[in-house]
């Protein structure tokens, strides 16, 4: 009897089995032959150039600062012989008529803080200059009128005609360590000249970084009414009267002051406070000046280790007519401790004129509270 051979059967998937093999094999591969085919389709043959990392540094706070920042020139005439009086007859029978041309100084730097034109620049950048001419940023000047100064905190006011200039707005809040930049026209390489405008694109100021390093500096530059910003930022000459900005580029100060021992940036910069900055701009534009509270009373260290001790009084001023002795220790003042004579100073100038002050002191032992009226502080 002969044998069949058996049947060749082939073998049945399960459906767990099949299961798997769709999700982890023929899924994924349609997926990918989806997306290269929608690839293809968006390039459209155009491979085009790879595209780079976004570069992370300050340019977009540069960008918005930095119309705002302005260089500050002089212009004067340069004269010539057949200018000077005895001179002329002779020179116009010869047919002569040379003249000098302008010549162009550059004096520092200066922020545009309101759209109607007004800048704030330092009392130095600008004493002295004959004929002022703001070039700003991004090519274009125009000249500018001086609305005033105030030697004490190094500050001016200029105006130039217009409106609609870029401003910067000031920062809340700074504090120790924060990153900042110094933008404005070191040793005048930013100035393109009386008659000449920077390229399309390009910047008339310079840029520098750092951080905040210090606040509240006083004694700097020997004046009761200076509480500088220190900063590490690169700031030489030509910087004065610029902008001290945050990463936002908002206003933090304006740069002032450098401290080195060549002349050069050694990375002991100063800048006013935007605060204070602004308020003798508003002094300056109401009143021409500014105005600070006074006492009129010169006061030291007291030896008690308590308050400060009233070494004079000036004739004819509020301290005086409130009946404030040399002799007596200040205490305080509506409040305010006496334990520092330089924020004392800071607060009294703060103080509105003709606002009242409650003044304590220590007379023979005694405590005692006196009355006076705020004035205001002469210029001289």
């Amino acid at each position: 009897m002969m044998r069949m051979p058996a049947e060749r059967r082939e073998p049945v998937l399960s459906g767990s089995l099949f299961g798997r093999l769709l999700l982890y094999v023929a899924m994924p591969g349609l997926a990918g032959a989806a997306i290269g085919y929608a690839l293809l389709l968006s390039n459209d043959g155009d491979d085009g150039p790879p595209v780079a990392a976004a570069n992370v540094g300050f340019a977009d706070a540069v960008e918005r600062a930095a119309p705002a920042v302005v260089n500050i020139y002089s212009v004067r005439a340069r004269r010539s012989i057949c200018d000077l009086p005895q001179y002329r007859a002779f020179c116009q029978r010869l047919g002569v008529r040379q003249r000098g041309r302008p010549l162009a100084g550059s004096l520092g730097s200066g922020v545009i803080v309101r759209e109607d034109g007004y800048i704030v620049t330092n009392h130095h950048v600008i004493a002295g200059g004959d004929d002022i001419v703001v070039q700003f940023s991004k090519g274009g000047e125009a000249r500018a009128t001086v609305v005033g100064t105030d030697r004490e905190t190094d500050l001016a006011v200029i105006k130039v005609e217009g409106t609609g200039y870029p401003t910067l707005a000031p920062a809340a809040a700074v504090r120790v360590g924060d990153i900042v930049l110094a933008i404005g026209n070191p040793f005048g390489i930013g100035q393109a000249g009386a008659a000449g405008d920077a390229a399309e694109g390009a910047l008339a100021v310079s840029v520098s970084q750092g951080i905040v390093s210090a606040k509240g500096r006083e004694r700097i530059a020997g004046n009761p009414y200076h509480d500088f910003i220190q900063t590490d930022a690169a700031v030489n000459p030509g910087n004065s009267g610029g902008a001290l900005v945050d990463v936002q580029g908002r206003l933090v100060g304006i740069n002032t002051l450098i401290y080195s021992q060549g002349g050069g940036s050694d990375g002991v910069g100063f800048a006013i406070p935007v605060e204070r900055a602004m308020d003798v701009l508003e002094d300056i534009i109401s009143h021409g000046r500014a105005l600070r509270g006074w006492l009129g009373a010169l006061l030291g260290p007291s030896a008690t280790g308590t308050g400060l001790d009233v070494l004079a009084v000036y004739r004819d001023t509020p301290a005086a007519r409130a009946g404030l002795l040399p002799g007596d220790v200040l205490l305080s003042v509506n409040g305010e401790s006496a334990a520092s004579g330089q924020a004392l100073s800071h607060w009294i100038a703060a103080a509105e004129p003709n606002s009242r002050l409650s003044i304590r002191i220590r007379r023979n032992g005694a405590v005692r509270v006196l009355e006076a009226i705020a004035g205001v502080r002469p210029t001289d």
